[in-house]
């Protein structure tokens, strides 16, 4: 499967699971609302850069 992130092309497996309840709960704790977890694997093989500082995760390539 693929996806796209900003156009940039991302392949690999992803699985699809009902995640309502992680969802309400990292709401309800930090008023944050999540679409989605990506993987460490994914995050490793494009070379992606997390920003604590400013709470930002971007693509170095």
């Amino acid at each position: 499967m693929e996806m796209l992130i900003n156009e940039v092309p991302l392949s690999g497996d992803f699985y699809a699971i009902n995640l309502t309840n992680v969802k309400e709960s990292v709401y309800g704790n930090t008023g944050f609302n999540i679409s989605g977890i990506l993987g460490s694997d994914l995050l490793k093989k494009y070379g992606f850069e997390i920003d604590y500082e400013q709470g930002l995760l971007g693509l170095s390539r």
